[in-house]
């Protein structure tokens, strides 16, 4: 779990997590409820998922946070920027109706 700026929050919580070899896709919906039924309050539960197929790690062989705030960062960078595509799209839609 890594804290990513974020305007409005100051820190988003992003989980991060590698799929296990065989196993279904987990995504964050399913990562937060099986938090909630463990009774994990909701304060504590992930805003976004980084699936990471490997972990960056140190010189010394632990796992490279700033790595994966850089790799967390980049993903939310090209989802806002495919969300704003849409709303373009969907702007021109409107207008051409």
């Amino acid at each position: 779990v890594i804290g990513v700026p974020d305007p409005v929050l100051t820190e988003r919580i992003c989980i991060c997590g590698k799929p296990i070899s065989g196993s279904d896709v987990l995504d964050l919906g399913q990562i937060n409820h099986f938090l909630k039924e463990k009774g994990i309050s909701g304060f504590f539960m992930g805003d976004d998922y980084l699936e990471v197929h490997t972990w960056p790690l140190t010189a010394v062989g632990k796992t490279d946070k700033k790595q994966l705030l850089k790799l967390a960062e980049e993903q939310m960078d090209a989802e806002a920027l495919i969300a704003r595509a849409i709303e373009g799209i969907e702007l021109l839609n409107i207008s051409n109706s």
